[in-house]
């Protein structure tokens, strides 16, 4: 595997982001190759990681999200519970989902996977099985960097999210919603009955209300920003820009959640809207887009890293996503 460094890189803490390693040479030739360089490599790999923030394994020999299981399942990192997520998904493998069902034509805006809970993994792993003909690119942003851009442009909003913190108000329907982020609170939070539901959000630390059409309404209060556990860096961790009404209003929500769903400061004050506008516009200018191939393997550190994904033309895109908890088991 070689590393590549080309100009269109972008930053994490001044290193390139994210490292690209090219299996342009063969090397690794099969999937059963593929298995074994991870179990022989993947100290290596994680020490990329941590100084990357993103690895991007190119043209690996996979064809299918099995083989992709396969390999996610090679780094023995501890299983994730998916739990409290709003993007409909369906398995495809074991430990493989499907990225996210929304509509070719929207952004999936950059975010940490499950920032809005209190519980995230650690790990993320994309694999491409089909590229889109025109976009569909995944956006990686390091939220180090992210951090010390909004706290130079703007502090004293910064010390404001950090002296409030967020609360997340979430709507969710009995069953899913054809809206991508629609996900049920049966589906969502892995429960069939309304008590099994307060169980889990009580072990979530959320606070709920039951509404007449069998919908559910959550708010959690959490911390903005948080301090990286390698690191030891402030990392812009949270949704305010991908969970907010003004983004609510691109994403073809349902009615209901549309109207009731949103993040404020943790007491319940308003963002000023124009903060987060240019917070999106900085965004963009400090991602990078991921531009797939056939076999290609994204492994985040998702403590750091934030992923989206941009609209493409409606062609076949096949991209899988495998989640993992912490081998260690820090947490923020």
């Amino acid at each position: 595997m070689r590393a590549t460094i080309s100009e269109d890189l972008k930053s994490f803490s001044g290193q390139p982001f994210p490292l690209i390693m090219s299996n342009d040479d063969n090397m690794i030739s099969n999937e059963e190759d593929a298995v074994s360089w991870i179990k022989d490599y993947k100290p290596a790999i994680l020490d990329c990681l941590q100084q990357h923030g993103a690895v991007l394994l190119r043209s690996m020999p996979l064809d299918v999200p099995e083989a992709f299981s396969l390999f996610a399942r090679a780094f023995n990192f501890p299983k994730f519970r998916y739990i409290n997520g709003a993007a409909i998904r369906h398995k495809h493998a074991i430990e493989v989902y499907t990225e996210c069902e929304i509509d070719a034509s929207l952004y999936i805006f950059l975010h940490h996977e499950l920032a809005q809970s209190t519980e995230y993994p650690r790990y993320v792993l994309f694999f491409c099985e089909q590229p889109a003909a025109n976009g569909g690119e995944t956006m990686l942003l390091s939220s180090i960097d992210l951090h010390d851009r909004i706290e130079k442009e703007m502090p004293e909003f910064v010390r404001e999210l950090e002296a409030k913190g967020v609360l997340y108000t979430r709507y969710m329907s009995e069953y899913d919603m054809n809206d991508g982020n629609g996900r049920g609170w049966k589906n969502s939070l892995w429960s069939s009955t309304k008590k099994q539901a307060e169980n889990e959000m009580t072990k979530l630390g959320l606070t709920w209300e039951w509404l007449p059409n069998e919908g559910l309404l959550t708010k959690l209060r959490a911390p903005a920003i948080r301090v990286h556990p390698q690191h030891g860096r402030k990392v812009w961790f949270n949704h305010i820009t991908n969970n907010h009404q003004i983004i609510c209003r691109h994403k073809r929500l349902h009615p209901e959640a549309l109207h009731l769903s949103n993040v404020t400061f943790g007491d319940g004050s308003p963002f000023p809207e124009d903060k987060l506008h240019r917070i999106i516009e900085i965004q963009q200018e400090l991602c990078y887009d991921v531009q797939w191939r056939h076999g290609d393997v994204l492994l985040i550190d998702n403590f750091a890293v934030q992923h989206g994904r941009r609209p493409y033309d409606g062609s076949r895109r096949n991209v899988f996503i495998s989640s993992w908890g912490a081998e260690d088991g820090s947490s923020f």
